[in-house]
């Protein structure tokens, strides 16, 4: 594969005259993990009629700040493309997971964290995700397993062995319950996938660290960055129409996967991201929305920066339906 270009000329020409200060400070922040995932769009979707590169283009090109008519809190919304590698929507899944779990977590006595392993295999990825999902299903269903464990969320991990050029396709389970003897975990594991015994178990020591590192495979079970294209693209196959996390029992009735529910008539526009971080020094305002933001604290009403917004580009916002409200820091 010949080296190409990072800069798509198409949509420099396209966004150049947008709001794109928010997408620039992102792109700074996750330089390596953006040129990574942008060199691998361009490589799956060829030169032209590339829908997926445009999509990732487009990613947070224009964002505003809003409050929240109800709770009078202020958040961000901007465009998303949903990617599996695009590491702005990545990130705001992980955050919103991370403190999903972290809060579940924190009514959970004694909660366990289990790993389940294959056994090393030369099969296609494909039939070892399916076979280590079909031996957790088995897992689940054993006396073993249903009388201890009442709860439970698991995320999906894929590394490669340089050495042996195999996949090591894995699960990190946090589970609510009674304890597992590791042994008989192990026999309950062979029983399920027929040749494995490798696994983990052990007891939750540090919720938040737990929840940061599962919470990271929430969007993304692997890190791009140790991958070459052509692996990303036997990922992304081989993972079509799979989820890569999942909860059950109460976690599931706790919804700790999926994001808020947002009515997005709830939301009024207060300023664009570009002019509010460059008014904070100098308008009180713009000061105001900005330390709202940054400590997650309520915003009083008719504090708006959209009059200059109106004065500097000539109009207001763009519609709602355009916007999602994303989760790109707490």
């Amino acid at each position: 594969m010949s080296k190409k270009t990072l800069v798509h000329t198409k949509a420099t020409k396209l966004h150049s005259s947008q709001n794109c200060v928010y997408r620039l400070n992102l792109i700074k922040k996750h330089a390596q993990l953006y040129n990574h995932a942008l060199t691998y769009y361009r490589y799956v979707g060829g030169e032209t009629n590339n829908f997926r590169l445009d999509r990732f283009l487009s990613c947070r090109t224009s964002a505003s700040f809003a409050r929240n008519k109800t709770t009078g809190k202020v958040a961000i919304l901007s465009t998303s493309c949903h990617l599996r590698f695009c590491p702005f929507c990545s990130k705001s899944k992980t955050n919103i997971i991370r403190r999903n779990v972290r809060d579940w977590l924190q009514h959970k006595k004694f909660p366990k964290f289990i790993t389940l392993t294959l056994k090393s295999s030369d099969d296609d990825l494909r039939t070892q995700i399916d076979r280590l999902y079909n031996s957790f299903k088995k897992l689940r269903r054993l006396n073993l397993w249903k009388k201890a464990i009442s709860s439970g969320v698991w995320f999906f991990q894929i590394t490669k062995n340089r050495k042996t050029n195999r996949w090591h396709p894995h699960l990190h389970v946090i589970v609510y319950g009674n304890y597992i003897p590791r042994r008989k975990l192990s026999r309950a594991w062979h029983k399920s996938t027929g040749d494995s015994m490798v696994i983990d178990i052990r007891l939750i020591k540090d919720q938040n660290k737990a929840s940061d590192y599962v919470a990271r495979y929430a969007s993304v079970p692997c890190n791009i960055m140790t991958l070459t294209i052509v692996e990303m693209e036997e990922i992304e196959l081989s993972l079509y129409k799979k989820r890569i996390c999942g909860s059950w029992g109460t976690a599931y009735k706790a919804k700790l996967l999926g994001k808020p529910k947002c009515d997005m008539n709830q939301w009024e526009f207060i300023g664009m991201f570009s002019t509010v971080v460059g008014m904070s020094e100098h308008d009180e305002n713009a000061s105001r929305i900005l330390s709202a933001w940054q400590s997650d604290n309520c915003l009083s009403e008719a504090i708006t920066t959209n009059f200059i917004d109106s004065v500097r580009r000539g109009s207001l916002p763009p519609p709602t339906e355009n916007y999602e409200v994303v989760y790109d820091r707490y």
